[in-house]
């Protein structure tokens, strides 16, 4: 069996019969179960173990659908409601507020007229069309249906105003605390083959942002059909959280019912995980029903809470259990001689390529690098410099335009009070003496000072000349090693 890479699990029954044959397969190795269903449950761990660590090699930007054009647009136009709500001493968004907050960002909302007069709903519906749906608008309900709150189908003004009477009538009378704006007069969305789900957005005091994902309706809390993942998502993660519920059977075509447009109930959730990511002060969000279909999506109701103590931005995304790969580290250089290359974070599915470029250097390049004798990284180590959490370390890695090699590697690790960082740098033999190592770290120390550390610091072999030289052209201060006499330390500290 040595010669398979396969896994093999065996379960071999007859008790005492059979003892001597699991001491044989003890011995080569091979994992013997006493049941087939024990043996199963193992082949299932494995599975799924492979299937997270495929997930770990997603490197997700905080807005994957979005231009950051687009997303400095609707963070602006977000923030604006905010301050209105909190001017009005207020923690819920009504209705129409918060489809502006998801209409800004790009999700399909059917933006209603709020209308305070019977006359004025009747307006409202004969510029909007027929039929149309009436909905209370009360910043403190949010489950309109519970009180009375929603009229569907009206089919012509006489029942618009009709129905505008008798819902402020019953409201006032089940809820007589609550604040009425008026109605919010919607068009009524109908489409064929249409299926109810739900998409959520909470806060765990823990984790933070969870986005939710499942069937949807009234009748939501009795189904329980809802899967949960960390944002942020890119497609293969989305993919991944609809596939965990059971609704997902009925999302695909089955007999003479169509399939939803799958996309757009991915833009969705990417939307709503861009949300997340850049509006820390959203405490709660949900949207359900949303109608997905053959030919789109459309979210019926929205309501969103918000934390009037939590910060507008953060841009190192301190509210987020998982730090999005900084997708605004990208960029071209042109070093000195016109050469173009591209600058970016490194990511998980770099780990080829940083296993290339340490077996392409030279001995003296990766002893200068790891300042002993190394022939090549392992499996392990590799997914330790490529999987990183971007808030504590972070590794910028220069390479080809067509991005298939590395040229240049800089990175920094935290010290143990996180006050600080140790940096190392290679560049390719090949690339040496063109200006990419200074570069390389003139970005890395800015990377730092973001995040917040008070010095930078490393350790250079005392005969790599090169390598003091350009520490010294970037401020450090050098001074030898008190426990290594074959090192240099260099120092800067940051503001």
């Amino acid at each position: 069996m040595a010669a398979h890479s396969k896994p093999v699990f065996t379960a071999w029954l007859g008790g005492a019969s059979i003892i001597r044959a699991r001491a044989l397969f003890e011995a080569s190795g091979i994992p013997n179960f006493l049941t087939p269903e024990t043996a199963v449950e193992a082949f299932s761990y494995l599975a799924r173990f492979r299937r997270h660590q495929s997930l770990l090699l997603e490197a997700v930007p905080a807005a994957e659908s979005l231009t950051r054009e687009a997303c400095e647009s609707a963070v602006a136009r977000a923030q604006e409601i905010r301050s209105a709500v909190i001017a009005d001493q207020r923690s819920l968004l009504c209705e129409d507020e918060a489809k502006q907050l998801l209409h800004a960002f790009g999700l399909p909302v059917a933006l209603g007229r709020l209308a305070t007069t019977r006359e004025a709903a009747q307006t409202a519906a004969k510029a909007i069309g027929f039929p149309v749906v009436m909905k209370i608008d009360s910043p403190q309900i949010s489950h309109k249906s519970d009180v009375g709150g929603v009229r569907l189908n009206l089919a012509n003004a006489r029942q618009v105003g009709s129905a505008f009477e008798e819902m402020l009538e019953h409201v006032a009378s089940v809820r007589p605390g609550a604040k009425i704006n008026g109605v919010s007069i919607q068009a009524m969305l109908k489409f064929d083959d249409a299926r109810e789900v739900l998409v959520g957005l909470s806060r765990d005091p823990v984790f933070g942002p969870v986005i939710a994902f499942g069937s949807g309706g009234v009748a939501v809390e009795a189904v329980h059909d809802t899967a949960l993942a960390l944002p942020p998502l890119n497609r293969l993660l989305a993919e991944e959280l609809i596939n965990a519920t059971r609704i997902r059977h009925t999302l695909a075509a089955y007999r003479n019912v169509p399939g939803i447009d799958h996309e757009a109930l991915l833009r969705v959730l990417l939307r709503v995980s861009t949300i997340a990511c850049l509006l820390p002060w959203i405490r709660e969000l949900d949207l359900n029903p949303v109608l997905v279909h053959p030919a789109g999506a459309a979210i019926v109701d929205a309501r969103i809470a918000i934390d009037a103590d939590a910060p507008i931005s953060d841009s190192r995304y301190r509210h987020m259990a998982i730090f999005p790969y900084p997708v605004d580290l990208e960029r071209d250089i042109h070093l000195k001689d016109g050469t173009l290359l591209r600058l970016r974070a490194i990511r998980p599915d770099d780990g080829e390529r940083e296993r290339a470029f340490v077996a392409a250097m030279s001995d003296q390049s990766r002893y200068s690098r790891f300042l002993h004798p190394i022939a090549e990284l392992s499996p392990e180590t590799i997914a330790r410099f490529t999987q990183l959490d971007y808030d504590r370390e972070m590794a910028l890695v220069m390479l080809t335009p067509d991005e298939k090699n590395f040229v240049g590697i800089a990175r920094y690790f935290p010290d143990p009070d996180r006050t600080g960082v140790e940096f190392a740098i290679a560049v390719a033999d090949a690339w040496q003496g063109k200006g990419l190592g200074f570069m390389l770290m003139q970005s890395l120390i800015a990377c730092a000072r973001v995040a917040g550390y008070r010095r930078i610091e490393g350790a250079i072999l005392a005969g790599n000349s090169s390598m003091i030289k350009l520490a010294s052209a970037l401020g450090f201060a050098i001074e030898a090693s008190r426990n290594d006499a074959g090192t240099t330390k260099v120092a800067m500290a940051l503001a």
